[in-house]
């Protein structure tokens, strides 16, 4: 296991299952921002996920070039490889085309891992309420809604 400074197994678990891939710079970025390391190529800052469907966000190279806004891929491949990762990490197991908790901690992880992403995520369209549904499931979206709704905001805006 890679030594990751100040973070939960949990998140360490999911940087580890996804080291090397395009997921686990994304991950990297997302849980440690600029703690993260910079040996390889790394995402930077935000990203932001256009109204069509696709993830821009700062890339550098591993030989160091520095991309402002590169496309990172689209957003359905993004969600797909999210929801393989929690079923492969044993946080949830498929049923149909959800991925259902398999224990309360495990919900947790799954809420922790969407928080860190919707920290460095800046959505334009209905992606942050999708992201919702697919990590905290659909009961959790509507109590969130309605509570949003008494507060005078909308969903997209939590």
């Amino acid at each position: 296991m890679v030594e990751y400074v100040n973070l939960p197994d949990h998140l360490k678990q999911a940087l580890d299952a996804t080291k090397g891939a395009r997921l686990g710079a994304m991950l990297a970025c997302a849980f440690m921002g600029d703690d993260q390391p910079t040996d390889g190529p790394y995402f930077s800052g935000t990203a932001n996920v256009t109204s069509d469907g696709f993830i821009m966000w700062n890339f550098t190279t591993k030989g160091g070039d520095f991309h402002q806004g590169a496309l990172a891929g689209n957003w359905q491949s993004f969600m797909d490889n999210i929801r393989g990762l929690v079923v492969h990490l044993g946080w949830a197991y498929q049923h149909e085309d959800k991925q259902i908790p398999r224990s309360e901690t495990a919900r947790q992880h799954m809420v922790d891992l969407q928080d860190k992403l919707n920290a460095v995520l800046h959505y334009y369209g209905n992606h942050s309420r999708n992201f919702y549904k697919e990590l905290r499931g659909v009961a959790k979206v509507e109590a969130e809604a309605k509570y949003a709704a008494k507060r005078g905001e909308k969903l997209d805006e939590l």
